[in-house]
């Protein structure tokens, strides 16, 4: 029987002397270099994962599908928050139909930009006018529409656009929309199947 003996391996090469049949006495293969089994690995992880996506995903029939929320619009009213933003860009994501209402001054979040730099804000080649990339970003596929909620013909087209609507995302100061009409309870006794989220 062959001798036992303290191998330390370091490296490849170290490797090689073990094929020797007197340190032991089966067959060895040493291992292949890493630039190969990054080949091999690379390879095979790449044709596993195609085969995933075609799999699970199905690609082919993403774009034929119909959204979540397809048919659902919304209608999102709010100052200088974010919130109500965010949750109706998660909801057009879905599917549904987002109408965002901005003051005739337009929305005072059209101004945020990071750390407060005006150079970071966007210029519209269309208009010129800047915008910053909260506001943007936030804003993904939701519709915009200007109105005066402090008249008579503002809140009238707000009431309008609300019968039409499945749904109402009010980040409105507390209180605001009571106070000209336009709360929960004064729309819930003209649309009982809104959904209206403050």
């Amino acid at each position: 029987m062959a001798e036992k003996k303290d191998v330390e391996i370091n490296s490849r090469a170290d490797t090689i002397d073990l094929m020797h049949p007197d340190i032991r006495p089966w067959p060895v293969t040493p291992p292949p270099p890493p630039e190969e089994v990054a080949k091999v690995y690379a390879r095979r992880k790449a044709e596993d994962f195609g085969k995933w996506c075609e799999d699970n995903l199905r690609y082919e029939y993403s774009f034929a599908k119909p959204e979540a929320l397809q048919g659902f619009r919304f209608v999102c009213v709010g100052l200088w928050r974010m919130g109500h933003k965010f949750c109706g860009g998660l909801l057009c994501e879905a599917g549904a139909e987002v109408i965002n209402i901005e003051p005739p001054e337009g929305d005072p979040a059209r101004q945020l930009t990071p750390f407060g730099r005006k150079e970071y804000m966007l210029e519209s080649k269309v208009t010129g006018e800047k915008c910053g990339l909260d506001f943007i970003h936030e804003m993904r596929g939701q519709r915009s529409v200007t109105l005066n909620l402090e008249t008579e013909e503002g809140r009238e087209i707000y009431r309008r656009l609300v019968g039409m609507a499945d749904g109402v995302i009010d980040e409105m100061p507390a209180g605001y929309m009571d106070s000209i009409g336009l709360g929960y309870r004064h729309l819930h006794k003209e649309f009982p199947r809104l959904v209206y989220c403050n």
